[in-house]
C-alpha cells in the first residue's frame, strides 16, 4: 500500500501522533546541532541546566522519525520503524549495562564524539540512567506498535515514558531539583520535553490504530449488513436452538412474515407437513455435527400457500469450535420445480407418443406386407406371360409394378426394423463372426446393382483377423445399408470397404465404407442419421429413398454397442465408420 501523505489523513489521531513525532525529532535535531555548532542553548536552553547528551539527541531524532513513520501503513514503512526502534533499544541496553556494571564501553562516543574544541564550551556528559531506561521503553513501545503486537503493553510503556518526561520537565519548570536530579547524571530539560512528546505520541498512535481498526470494522459490518439486507436471496440467522435472531427483507417477502413476527420464533412456523420426522432429524443431526446441509424443502407461507425452496444451512462456530449459530440461505425454486414437472410430463407424453408411433408403424407394416407380397407375386406371374397375350408394352408396365412393389416392400421392411429397435423388440444373437468371409459375401450381393455402372466395389482386408463377437445378421444389415447408401450417391469412381485391426491383438477395431461420391456439407453431416432426412431435401427427388438407411444403421450400432461416425467433403466423397469397442456392450 502506498504511503499516505500527512495532509490527506482524515484521522485526528494520525495528525496528533505525527506532530508529536515531528516535535520529538526536532528536539533531538536541535540538540545535535548544538553539539555540532557549539551553541549550548540548543542543547540545554539555559546555562545552568544540563545539556542533552549527543547519543540521546540522535536517539530522539530516530525515535521521533519512527513515530512519524508509524502513522503510515505499509510493509516497508513498518520495517523502517522496527529498524530505527531496534537500533535505539540496543544503544539504550548497552548504556544501562554500563550503569549496572560500572564499566565504560564508550557507548556515548559510538554515535557522536564531540571535537576537543567543543568540550570546553559544552560539558560532555553520559546519558542518565533514567534517560536510557526511558529510551528503552519508548523504542520497545514503537517496535510493538509497528509489529501490531501486545498493544496494551505498548500503551503502558508509552504512558511510563510520558510520565517520566512530565515529572522531570515539571522539576525544571518549578525549579525543583529533587524531581530531576535523581542520579549523578540528571536528565536534560530538552530530553524531558522530548519524552513528553514521545510518550503522548505513542499513546495516541496505539489508541488511534485501535480506533481506526474499530472504525474500519464498523464500516465493514455496515457494508455487509447492507449487502445482506439488499440481496434477493432470503437469509435467516438462528441460534444453536434454532430460534430466529435475524432475517433480511427477502425472507419476509418470501414467507409473508415480517422481521418482528419472525424474531423469537423457530423455522417450525414454516412447516408444511410435506416432510416426515426422519427428514428433519437427519437435517439437525448433520448441522449439529458441524457439517453444511443443502437440499430442497417444501414450506408454507403465512397465508397458507406452499412453496419449494433450495436451502443451504451453515453452522457458525466460536473460537473454541463450539456451534453458536446457524446461517440459512434460502432461494425460492417453486417456478423452476413447476417447469421441471411440466418438462417431465411433456417428456413422458413424447415418449408415449413415440411408442404409440412405433407400435402403429409396426402394425401397419405387418398389415401392408401381406397385400404387397400378393401384388409382387401376381406381378411376377404376369411377367411369365404363359398365355402369350401380353405385348411388350404391357410386360413393361407389369415389370414396373413388380420393381416398385419390391422397392416399397424394402422401405416397409426398414420402417418395421426401425420400429422394432425403438420398441426394444430386437434380441441380439452374439457369436464369433469372421469378417474375412462376411464382408466378401455382402459385397457379392451388390454385383447385379453394379451392372453397367462405372463404379468399382472394393475391399481392403488385413491378412489375419481375429473373429469378432457380434450379431452377424445385425452387422450385415448395417454394412448393407452403408454400402447401398454409398453406391446410391456415387455416380462414378469406387466404394471401398476397409477393416482396421489392432496391431497386437489383430482384433477388428473399425470398419470403414469410403466412396468417391457427392459428399456431405459439414453443417448437414449430423442430420443424415435422423429419420426421413437426407443431407439435401432436393436429393429425395433425384435419389430414391425415404432416408431411413443411415437411421437404421445408427440404431443397430447403438443396439450392439458400436459407434458410427462420418467424415465427408463436398465433391470428394464420404467415409462412414463403424467403431468397434474393446469389449462387447
Amino acid at each position: 500500500m502506498a504511503m499516505k501523505p500527512f495532509w490527506y489523513s482524515t484521522d485526528w489521531s494520525e495528525h496528533a501522533a505525527h506532530l508529536c513525532g515531528a516535535a520529538t525529532a526536532s528536539v533531538g535535531a536541535l540538540a545535535l546541532a548544538g553539539w555540532v555548532t557549539g551553541l549550548r542553548e540548543l542543547a540545554a536552553i539555559n546555562d545552568t541546566w544540563v545539556p542533552m547528551a549527543p547519543n540521546t539527541a540522535v536517539a530522539l531524532l530516530l525515535l521521533g522519525t519512527a513515530l512519524a513513520l508509524a502513522q503510515h501503513e505499509g510493509r516497508h514503512t513498518g520495517a523502517i520503524v522496527k529498524l530505527l526502534s531496534a537500533v535505539v533499544g540496543v544503544v539504550a541496553l548497552v548504556r544501562l549495562g554500563e550503569v549496572v556494571t560500572g564499566a565504560d564501553w564508550g557507548v556515548d562516543r559510538w554515535i557522536f564524539q564531540a571535537p576537543a574544541e567543543y568540550i570546553r564550551k559544552i560539558p560532555v556528559g553520559k546519558t542518565a540512567f533514567v534517560t536510557a531506561l526511558s529510551l528503552l521503553y519508548a523504542s520497545s513501545a514503537l517496535f510493538l506498535t509497528a509489529a501490531n503486537r501486545w498493544r496494551l503493553l505498548a500503551e503502558v510503556l508509552g504512558m511510563v515514558v510520558g510520565f517520566i518526561g512530565l515529572v522531570f520537565f515539571m522539576g525544571y519548570l518549578y525549579r525543583a531539583p529533587l524531581l530531576y536530579e535523581t542520579s549523578a547524571i540528571p536528565m536534560a530539560i530538552t530530553t524531558a520535553a522530548a519524552f513528553c512528546f514521545l510518550g503522548a505520541g505513542t499513546l495516541i498512535s496505539v489508541a488511534g490504530r485501535d480506533l481506526s481498526a474499530r472504525t474500519r470494522a464498523a464500516q465493514q459490518l455496515r457494508l455487509q449488513s447492507a449487502a445482506l439486507e439488499a440481496t434477493a436471496v432470503a437469509i435467516l440467522i438462528t441460534d444453536r436452538r434454532g430460534v430466529i435472531i435475524w432475517c433480511n427483507p427477502a425472507f419476509s417477502q418470501l414467507t409473508g412474515y415480517s422481521a418482528a413476527e419472525a424474531m423469537g420464533q423457530t423455522p417450525r412456523i414454516l412447516k408444511s407437513g410435506k416432510h416426515d420426522v426422519a427428514f428433519y432429524r437427519h437435517l439437525w443431526k448433520r448441522i449439529l455435527a458441524g457439517r453444511i446441509w443443502h437440499g430442497e424443502i417444501v414450506n408454507k407461507r403465512k397465508d397458507g400457500s406452499l412453496y419449494t425452496q433450495e436451502i443451504t444451512i451453515t453452522p457458525v462456530c466460536d473460537a473454541r469450535g463450539e456451534i453458536t449459530h446457524f446461517i440459512s440461505i434460502e432461494q425460492d425454486i417453486t417456478r423452476r420445480k413447476h417447469a421441471e414437472e411440466e418438462l417431465r410430463r411433456a417428456k413422458e407424453a413424447a415418449e408415449a407418443a413415440n411408442r404409440a408411433k412405433s407400435l402403429f408403424l409396426a402394425s401397419m407394416s405387418h398389415e401392408l406386407r401381406t397385400p404387397l407380397n400378393s401384388v409382387i407375386g401376381f406381378a411376377n406371374v404376369l411377367l411369365k406371360n404363359r398365355s402369350g397375350k401380353l405385348d411388350p408394352a404391357d410386360l413393361g408396365f407389369v415389370e414396373r409394378i413388380a420393381a416398385n412393389g419390391k422397392h416399397l416392400l424394402g422401405m416397409i421392411s426398414q420402417v418395421l426394423d426401425l420400429s422394432d429397435v425403438e420398441t426394444h423388440k430386437l434380441q441380439l444373437q452374439i457369436s464369433p463372426v469372421a469378417l474375412e468371409r462376411l464382408i466378401p459375401e455382402i459385397v457379392a450381393g451388390f454385383a447385379f446393382e453394379l451392372h453397367d455402372r462405372p463404379i468399382r466395389l472394393l475391399t481392403e482386408l488385413p491378412g489375419r483377423m481375429e473373429p469378432l463377437e457380434t450379431d452377424a445378421g445385425r452387422l450385415k444389415h448395417v454394412l448393407v445399408n452403408l454400402i447401398g447408401n454409398a453406391l446410391k450417391f456415387t455416380e462414378r469412381g469406387s466404394v471401398t470397404v476397409r477393416v482396421a485391426v489392432d496391431e497386437q491383438s489383430r482384433r477388428p477395431v473399425r470398419i470403414d465404407v469410403t466412396d468417391t461420391g457427392i459428399g456431405i456439407p459439414a453443417d448437414q453431416q449430423a442430420a443424415v442419421f435422423d429419420a426421413f432426412q437426407q443431407a439435401d431435401a432436393g436429393m429425395t427427388r433425384k435419389y430414391d429413398g425415404a432416408g431411413l438407411g443411415l437411421t437404421l444403421a445408427k440404431a443397430l450400432c447403438d443396439l450392439m454397442g458400436y459407434r458410427i461416425e462420418v467424415r465427408s467433403e463436398v465433391g470428394k466423397g464420404s467415409t462412414f465408420s463403424v467403431v468397434l469397442p474393446a469389449r462387447q456392450a
